[in-house]
């Protein structure tokens, strides 16, 4: 058997075997490369499993089911509740409305709070973050969260350590529906004090509206006014980062580097602004980075969209790292990238023209 295929008679012994436990549409799972448990498997799809250890493992693990037949009726059972319709209690969307408005608030008219820990986070200026980021003036906002919603948060702290994990959380990007209703949330702390690990990771996403069968997991600001290059990144802090040197660049970024498929979509259903502007390519310069960078580049080429890689320095620093560690460059070198990409578009459209 291939190292990157193993046998098992049902998805039921790999469920067991593999400690997987039920998270919206997926399991999340062992590992059976690196046996840490940070992989996860669709549960429409239970013969591939995923290992979100992208700069240490992430590898891909198809498994082989020896019993086909039972194989075949859990997956008919998984589509079945797959689409049996969920629904949101009358509470629950009562809460929902309550919680949209504050977040509404606070980024829409508000501008965030006005305390001096919020002037700056991580190299951005208020006014860069203020309509994208929410900085409370206490780190009590995760535990209050749960407290002040509970049919919304039901699904979160049950438990003494998984309550653990809204602690500290004084950082809020969320994330909106088509209709402006908070579809996800993603929590963040500024503490120097907190460790990070599998327990407390850096960013906890908080998915609102869990009755959706997918909720949005990525934000842009592209208008029809702007003609400058788009940058396209994996998280909204790179994004923003770049936007505290350059105001008026225009963006879209997802959650992460795992989490890109529904932007990708948004490009695919959207493709005129960003075959006429161009895109500038900023995922990490890490090893998972630049593989996703990787097939960004090929779905490019596919749409006909022009595109720029970023230069990054190094492999080690990110957008935001680059921001804070030296700002005069990090501009000079945006501004260089996008002057150089947008003389290479303009030459382009006068031989074609």
């Amino acid at each position: 058997m291939p190292k990157n295929i193993i046998e098992y008679e049902s998805p039921e012994e790999v469920l067991k075997d593999l400690n997987a436990r039920s998270h919206g549409k997926y399991y999340l799972c062992t590992c059976p490369s690196c046996q840490q448990a940070e992989a996860f498997m669709y549960k429409s799809n239970p013969t591939v499993i995923y290992c979100n250890r992208q700069n240490k493992c992430g590898e891909t693990t198809r498994i082989h089911y020896t019993n086909q037949e039972q194989s075949a009726v859990f997956q008919e059972q998984s589509q079945q509740k797959k689409r049996t319709k969920r629904w949101l209690s009358s509470a629950e969307r009562e809460e929902l409305k309550v919680l949209t408005a504050n977040m509404r608030y606070f980024t829409d008219q508000l501008g965030s709070f006005d305390h001096e820990k919020g002037r700056e986070y991580r190299g951005l200026h208020r006014g860069t973050y203020q309509s994208h980021v929410i900085i409370t003036p206490d780190d009590k906002f995760g535990t209050r969260l749960l407290q002040a919603f509970p049919g919304l948060m039901r699904r979160y702290g049950r438990t003494e350590q998984s309550q653990k994990r809204f602690e500290n959380r004084d950082v809020v990007i969320p994330f909106y529906d088509e209709q402006g209703k908070v579809d996800r949330l993603l929590l963040r702390s500024t503490s120097p004090d907190v460790v990070y690990n599998k327990e407390y990771p850096k960013e906890l996403h908080c998915v609102v509206q869990y009755q959706k069968e997918q909720t949005k997991n990525f934000q842009h600001t592209i208008t029809s006014t702007e003609k400058s290059p788009i940058l396209l990144t994996e998280s909204v802090l790179n994004a923003l980062s770049v936007k505290e040197v350059d105001p008026d660049v225009e963006f879209i970024a997802a959650t992460g580097v795992n989490h890109t498929r529904q932007m990708k979509e948004y490009v695919e259903q959207q493709p005129a602004p960003f075959q006429e502007r161009g895109v500038i390519l900023a995922f990490d310069p890490d090893q998972a980075g630049q593989k996703e960078q990787e097939k960004w580049k090929t779905f490019f080429r596919t749409q006909q969209i022009p595109y720029k890689e970023f230069p990054y320095p190094d492999q080690k620093r990110d957008l935001n790292d680059l921001l804070q560690d030296h700002p005069e460059p990090f501009q000079k070198t945006w501004q260089q990238v996008t002057k150089q990409f947008q003389n290479r578009l303009q030459l382009r459209q006068g031989k074609e023209a």
